[in-house]
């Protein structure tokens, strides 16, 4: 698919300066750019006030964790 975009000055200029950088062609650079917009895009989104469960680890210790329960040093 070919596509044309019309591009202002600085922009241009900009992913100019990022695409040599890389020591790649701005055609490579762009299509670096949107493949990875297309994978986040893809990716499946986290629901709103959801937060992912952490696995629980049990320390041994009933109660507070304290720092003489890490350290051999405190007392």
């Amino acid at each position: 698919m070919t596509v044309t975009l019309n591009l202002n000055p600085e922009i241009e200029q900009g992913l100019l300066t990022q695409a040599r950088e890389r020591g790649v062609s701005l055609d490579a650079y762009l299509q670096e750019i949107l493949s990875r917009q297309v994978r986040v895009s893809a990716a499946p989104p986290i629901a709103k006030g959801k937060v992912p469960e952490l696995p629980i680890r049990r320390l041994g210790a009933v109660g507070s964790l304290h720092r003489r329960d890490i350290y051999d040093d405190a007392r």
